[in-house]
């Protein structure tokens, strides 16, 4: 339900807008001194030690909030001293965020993706939180921890956020409709010729009317979708997403990624044009589409459908195919009052405890990769077949958000509106290709 918001709450939204959209620091934001850090002994208290009445502030569905919940539960009990102030927020999170930050009222620990820790550790709004990593060595132990992923996670050499997980974005299919259609389930080694022979079955006219009732793929237009199309034809945006330098978008890969997208629907007709979409409104989850591409929480979300559903990827056959994952984490302003408490926190959702709750919904594959590989997690009720693939794709993914202060600016002004003048037909991928290059390269030189 959405809430109402006050005229003082839009006028402070339109502000924050404002103040936090360059990449310099933000001198409008309020100024308070920052708890001074031990770097010696910070985050080294033990539990019964820590005090501090901290907030926290989330995003999510009812099962995500529920196991927020389930998480803040445990970590009671192991800092009963600390007192958690839970506020989820479901409407405008960015803007609403934002817009506490510049009243002075940020959370002390705040959940997002890294695109967002960037843009606020480049206005110096983050408490560094090095030191607590060097001080818990255990984060860094390979054989547990994730760690390839956790540059996402600094600015300027510093750790800016916790780790909580990734996601890639892979493959959902429909087992009962390849059975019916007699296609095989798609593999490792299946090549873009054997994807299209299958959605070439997999689309059909079921009652000889002329209108297609069932897709073989959904139009997946999202930015992160397409990316992985490119992603799977060995195309980048840039040549370091974590260290970005030089953009490499137009380049023939990412034209034969974003041909084929494009030809999926407008030229076979595959998966649903705006009107086509109109008569599967059931889509994927419906069963009017044989295949989706998204990220695999969406796992928790389709546990319920009433079909047999498999996990894999595109096509991998180029040379540097690649998956990409979107990543989250929890970051703690610098004006938190009690540091040490904001850390307990945002350290105990890494840790094991916090992340065997976190990924009993399937909602995220967590960074500890014991948990997340478990049997409780890989063969969950309503898990799709080939469930392990969300955990070892991670091995070959890279951020599908690059390294920038400016990212999401970025994407709204350069990205999205070539891949929407693209869709309605005004210019061809060669076109949105350049288009794209020329304002990246321009959004790259602000950085």
């Amino acid at each position: 339900m959405k809430r109402k918001l006050t005229a003082a709450f839009l006028c402070l939204s339109m502000a924050a807008g404002l103040a936090l959209t360059g990449c310099g620091n933000s001198s409008d934001a309020p100024k308070e001194e920052t708890p001074k850090v031990d770097e010696k002994t910070a985050g080294t208290l033990d539990p019964q030690e820590v005090e501090g009445e901290i907030t926290f502030t989330a995003w999510g569905s009812d099962a995500e909030l529920e196991c927020d919940q389930a998480v803040l539960d445990a970590f009671a009990k192991k800092y009963p001293n600390v007192k958690v102030d839970f506020e989820p927020i479901n409407d405008d999170y960015l803007t609403k965020v934002e817009t506490m930050i510049l009243a002075g009222e940020a959370p002390d620990v705040i959940y997002g993706h890294p695109r967002y820790f960037q843009k606020w550790a480049s206005q110096d709004l983050l408490l560094d939180l090095t030191p607590y990593f060097e001080n818990n060595k255990d984060f860094f132990n390979e054989d547990v921890y994730a760690t390839n992923i956790y540059d996402a996670f600094t600015y300027d050499g510093k750790y800016i956020s916790t780790v909580n997980g990734a996601d890639t974005f892979l493959l959902f299919y429909n087992k009962d409709l390849f059975d019916e259609a007699k296609v095989e389930y798609p593999t490792e080694e299946w090549t873009w010729d054997d994807f299209l022979a299958a959605c070439e079955k997999l689309t059909i006219d079921k009652d000889g009317d002329g209108e297609t009732d069932q897709y073989a793929i959904s139009p997946c237009s999202g930015r992160e979708q397409l990316e992985v199309y490119m992603a799977a034809f060995g195309g980048e945006m840039y040549d370091d997403v974590n260290n970005p330098t030089e953009v490499k978008v137009n380049s023939k890969e990412n034209a034969q990624a974003l041909q084929m997208w494009h030809d999926l629907i407008f030229k076979y007709g595959y998966a649903p044009d705006a009107e086509g979409s109109e008569v599967v409104t059931g889509g994927f989850d419906g069963g009017q589409i044989a295949m989706d591409v998204d990220g695999v929480y969406q796992c928790v979300y389709r546990s319920g459908v009433d079909f047999n559903m498999g996990l894999a990827a595109l096509p991998m056959e180029a040379r540097n195919s690649h998956y990409v994952s979107l990543m989250a984490g929890y970051c703690i302003p610098k004006t938190t009052k009690y540091p040490e408490a904001a850390w307990a926190l945002a350290s105990f959702m890494q840790e094991k405890e916090g992340q065997e709750i976190l990924a009993s919904t399937g909602l995220i594959t967590t960074v500890d990769k014991d948990v997340a590989s478990s049997d409780a997690v890989i063969n969950m009720e309503g898990a799709p077949d080939n469930h392990i693939l969300r955990v070892t794709s991670l091995d070959n993914a890279v951020n599908v958000d690059a390294k920038l202060p400016n990212w999401t600016e970025t994407m709204d002004m350069v990205w999205q509106p070539a891949i929407d003048k693209l869709y309605n037909g005004d210019v061809t991928v060669e076109e949105a290709l350049e288009e794209i290059q020329a304002g990246l390269e321009e959004k790259l030189a602000e950085k």
